[in-house]
């Protein structure tokens, strides 16, 4: 008898569990349906946004660069991809020094400070990188094409979110 209601119990919940597992992985062959957003790009080489070609021609499209311009701006993305390069094996050794850190060893007090000095210096790098390119694009550009320039940096900051915006009034 024991064994009769545990069948009678057993089959129907696992009948309910499979037709609901298969329900869900066909849902998620539909053409169209997605567990990720799509990013525009193609990430290869866990490359996050659109590659210095892909950037040049976007930028041309949409600024309409002449060929001198295009030749400048593909000089300076040359030079921003190899500090970046370099920046970028001074984060991986950042980053490993953070995993060597003992928190139980006598002069673990120096070497966090050292390794938040190091961390503080490689986040201003970054930062100046950032304002040097941005300085030697706006000597590239014309005034108009600047213009355009900040009203696309402007859309991209809207298509994030911005952190400043005050948030919605909750009892409205």
């Amino acid at each position: 008898m024991n064994n009769n209601l545990i069948a009678f119990i057993a089959v129907p919940a696992m009948l309910l569990l499979s037709t609901a597992s298969n329900a869900n992985s066909e849902e998620q062959n539909q053409p169209g349906f997605t567990t990720q957003e799509q990013p525009e790009f193609s990430r290869r080489n866990n490359q996050r946004g659109p590659n210095m070609e892909q950037k040049l021609q976007m930028l041309t499209e949409k600024l309409s660069l002449t060929s001198a311009q295009q030749a400048e701006i593909k000089a300076l993305f040359e030079k921003q991809q190899q500090t970046r390069e370099a920046s970028g094996e001074q984060r991986k050794a950042l980053h490993q020094s953070i995993r060597d850190l003992d928190a139980n060893a006598p002069d673990y007090a120096q070497k966090l400070a050292a390794v938040k000095q190091q961390a503080g210096l490689s986040a201003g790098n970054k930062i100046q990188q950032m304002i040097s390119t941005r300085q030697a694009m706006q000597k590239i550009l014309t005034p108009e094409q600047q213009e355009l320039m900040k009203q696309m940096r402007g859309e991209k900051r809207g298509k994030r979110g911005s952190h400043t915006e005050e948030p919605a009034d909750a009892t409205s």
